[in-house]
């Protein structure tokens, strides 16, 4: 939740800064980054798993087109992440009181 509130916070600014000269977006939250604060090693157990190997931020590249004062934030792009994003905060919530209410239902409230 950490890492995807993150997330929303840097595309928030990027949205904020679609018309500021010479700006250009950011979209750096590194995933292994906000593993590797909790001390967890994932097991790969395969060589076909995203990320297997690579380390730090996996990036799609992706066309930017600069307007004539040389920024590079297109709202559309930022919009759709952030939409991402949220449908990811809600799906991490669900998972969460899924489990309080498994944990719950174990202990016999």
């Amino acid at each position: 939740m950490e890492w995807l509130t993150q997330r929303q916070q840097i595309l928030a600014q990027n949205v904020a800064n679609a018309d500021t000269p010479g700006y250009a977006p950011s979209d750096a939250v590194s995933f292994d980054n906000a593993v590797d604060q909790f001390e967890i090693s994932p097991t790969v157990t395969s060589e076909m798993h995203i990320g297997s190997g690579t380390g730090g931020v996996r990036s799609i590249k992706e066309r930017r087109e600069h307007s004539p004062d040389g920024n590079s934030v297109s709202l559309d792009s930022e919009m759709e992440k952030i939409a991402d994003t949220e449908d990811q905060q809600k799906l991490a919530s669900s998972i969460y009181k899924a489990y309080v209410s498994m944990f719950d239902t174990a202990l016999g409230k």
